[in-house]
C-alpha cells in the first residue's frame, strides 16, 4: 500500500469536502441539484443539445480559419492523428462561448470556490491506422485532485469515430482506494489490458458517449476515461478546461503572434 499516497488523497478529500459543504449553502435550481448528484455518484452528466447545429458549424468554420492563421499553436498528439489548439479562445473570440457563462456555478460548486481559471481546447482527431484516440489512451487527469471539464461535440459522434468513453464511479474515493492495492496512487496512465482486468474484476462496464453535434459531457476527469480510438471518419470537439488554481504552466496555451 502506498502510505504517502493514501495520506495525500485523504487530505485532498477532506479539503474539498469542507470547501463544498461551505459553498453549497447557496441556493440551487432543480437542474443544478440533478447535475451535482450525477457528478457525485457517477462522475459524469450528459447535457443534450447544448449548442444547436448552426452554432457548431460556425465554430468549425472559425476553427479552420484559426488553424490557417495560427499554425504555430497547433499541437499534435495520438501518433499524429489528433490536432489540438490549447486555448483557442485566447486567439479567437468566437470560442468565448456565451452559453458556458450560464453554467459557471457548476464548477464553482464542484470545487467549492468562486476562484476558477479556464480555457477552451479545440481538438480534431482522424481515423489513422495508429491513432490512440483523443487523450492517448486510458487515463486520469489527476490521481488526487478532482477536475471538471465540459466536452462539447462539434460533429456527430457514433460508436466508430471516437466517442468519449468513461468508467462511471472510478472518480470516487472508494474506487481509488480499491485500485491502489496493486499500484501507487500517483498512477494516471493505464493500458487496455489493465482496464479490461479492472472491468472484469469489478464487474464494471465503460460507457461510450454517442451523441450529436452540440451535445455536451460534463465530467470529473479524475475518473478513468479516454477518447475511443477511431475506426472511421473524424471527431471534432471543444473542451472547457476548468481549474480551482492557476492553469498549469506545462499546458501549451496558444499565444497571439504580433
Amino acid at each position: 500500500m502506498d502510505i504517502v499516497g493514501l495520506i495525500k488523497i485523504g487530505l485532498v478529500e477532506i479539503f474539498y469536502s469542507i470547501k463544498r459543504m461551505i459553498y453549497n449553502f447557496r441556493n440551487k435550481t432543480k437542474i443544478d441539484k440533478h447535475i451535482d448528484k450525477e457528478l457525485k455518484e457517477k462522475g459524469i452528466f450528459i447535457y443534450k443539445n447544448f449548442l444547436d447545429r448552426e452554432e457548431t458549424e460556425k465554430l468549425i468554420t472559425e476553427a479552420e480559419k484559426t488553424k490557417k492563421n495560427h499554425q504555430e499553436s497547433i499541437v499534435t498528439e495520438s501518433n499524429g492523428a489528433d490536432k489540438r489548439i490549447y486555448g483557442i479562445d485566447l486567439i479567437n473570440k468566437n470560442f468565448q462561448i456565451e452559453k458556458l457563462k450560464y453554467l459557471e456555478e457548476i464548477p464553482k460548486r464542484f470545487y467549492g470556490t468562486n476562484e476558477i481559471s479556464q480555457f477552451i481546447l479545440y481538438g480534431e482527431i482522424h481515423a489513422t491506422e495508429r491513432n490512440l484516440g483523443s487523450g492517448n489512451g486510458w487515463h486520469r487527469d489527476s490521481a488526487f485532485r478532482p477536475q471538471i471539464k465540459f466536452l462539447i461535440y462539434l460533429t456527430d459522434v457514433g460508436i466508430n469515430n471516437g466517442p468519449f468513453e468513461y468508467i462511471e464511479g472510478t472518480h470516487g474515493l472508494i474506487s481509488l482506494l480499491s485500485q491502489s492495492k496493486n499500484t501507487e496512487f500517483s498512477k494516471t496512465r493505464y493500458s487496455d489490458k489493465e482496464i479490461d482486468n479492472l472491468l472484469r474484476r469489478k464487474n464494471l462496464r465503460s460507457k461510450k458517449i454517442i451523441g450529436n453535434a452540440g451535445d455536451m459531457v460534463i465530467v470529473n476527469t479524475r475518473g478513468l476515461h479516454r477518447g475511443s480510438p477511431l475506426d472511421i471518419g473524424r471527431r471534432v470537439a471543444i473542451t472547457n478546461y476548468i481549474f480551482d488554481q492557476e492553469i498549469p504552466k506545462k499546458i501549451p496555451l496558444a499565444k497571439h503572434i504580433k
